[in-house]
């Protein structure tokens, strides 16, 4: 099943850094299942979620995208970000316990943390705040998002696709004093419209 073949390369004791991605060409005639399967694979829906909607038409290149050095790095970044406006209270009283992200295991697989290393990206921080964490998770996919832009058929404008992923003015540090900061706006946008962004991911540890 997906979800197996995920795990493959998610359970890693010493994870080594991808190949940098090809693109993976989506054949224009297939469904539009193609595209919507490829969205929910970058936003970070579970495995299992994925292979129940999407693995009958879609099974390899759901496989293909998972070997993907930036779509995997994506998907990652979005199931920890998902994870800590999800489970927001307790990231927080953790963090404020100084428990780090990576001793969280039922919430973030440390898996993904160090697989994100050995690929360049640097997710785990010292004495942070999880708004500052959340902030530095929407900078690092703004700079990682373009990088699937080749994932997507030319005939769809990028820049929607691309705003599904994105957190507008929420990229730098706000002032604890600022009232409506643009974080606290768009962490409320964010759970008025959870449909546009993810409502359905089940980003607990270990469940890829």
């Amino acid at each position: 099943m997906l979800k197996d073949a995920l795990s493959l390369t998610n359970n890693l004791e010493d994870p080594q850094p991808l190949q940098e991605n090809k693109p993976i060409q989506i054949n224009r005639r297939k469904t539009t299942k193609n595209i919507v399967a490829t969205i929910a694979f970058l936003m970070g829906i579970q495995a299992n979620r994925l292979d129940y909607l999407y693995s009958d038409d879609c099974y390899d290149l759901l496989v293909d995208l998972n070997a993907d050095n930036a779509a995997k790095t994506i998907r990652i970044l979005s199931q920890i970000r998902t994870v800590m406006l999800r489970e927001y209270v307790i990231f927080e009283n953790n963090l404020n316990r100084l428990v780090n992200i990576d001793n969280m295991p039922s919430l973030i697989d440390n898996n993904d943390i160090k697989w994100l290393r050995a690929n360049g990206i640097e997710v785990l921080k010292t004495n942070t705040p999880l708004d500052s964490y959340i902030i530095s998770i929407n900078k690092l996919i703004l700079d990682n998002i373009d990088r699937c832009k080749s994932l997507i058929p030319s005939w769809i404008r990028w820049d929607l696709v691309r705003d599904l992923f994105l957190m507008p003015n929420c990229y730098a540090g706000v002032p604890k004093n600022t009232k409506n900061d643009p974080l606290s706006k768009a962490k409320k946008h964010y759970w008025e419209n959870a449909t546009n962004y993810g409502s359905s991911v089940e980003c607990v540890g270990n469940k890829k």
